[in-house]
C-alpha cells in the first residue's frame, strides 16, 4: 500500500504541474488523502478526506484494521459499505 498526502496538492510553483500519485500506481493500492486547511486556507477546520484507488479487493485487511482503530468501528463500515454499493454500480 502507498500512503499519498496530498494537503499541498494545488499549491504549485510557476508553470509546475500536480501529478496525483494515484494515477502512477499499478498492481497496489494507494491511500490519498487531503483535506481543506491548507489550500482553503479553513485553518482551525478539522476536514479532511481519504480515497482508495488500484487493487481494492486488496484492502479488506485494511478496512478490519481501520474499523478496530477508530473510536467508532460503525462509522468506517458504514463508509465502506457506501464505497462497495457505489463500485457495485458501476462494475
Amino acid at each position: 500500500m502507498i500512503l499519498s498526502d496530498e494537503i499541498y496538492d494545488q499549491m504549485v510553483y510557476d508553470d509546475a504541474e500536480f501529478i496525483p500519485l494515484a494515477t502512477l500506481v499499478r498492481n497496489t493500492v494507494c491511500l490519498t488523502y487531503s483535506g481543506l486547511s491548507k489550500v482553503y486556507r479553513a485553518c482551525g477546520y478539522r476536514v479532511g478526506w481519504c480515497v482508495f484507488t488500484g487493487e481494492l479487493e486488496k484492502a479488506a485487511s485494511l478496512k478490519h484494521a481501520m474499523a478496530t482503530t477508530l473510536p467508532d468501528p460503525d462509522v468506517i463500515n458504514d463508509v465502506f459499505s457506501r464505497i462497495d454499493t457505489l463500485l457495485g454500480q458501476y462494475a
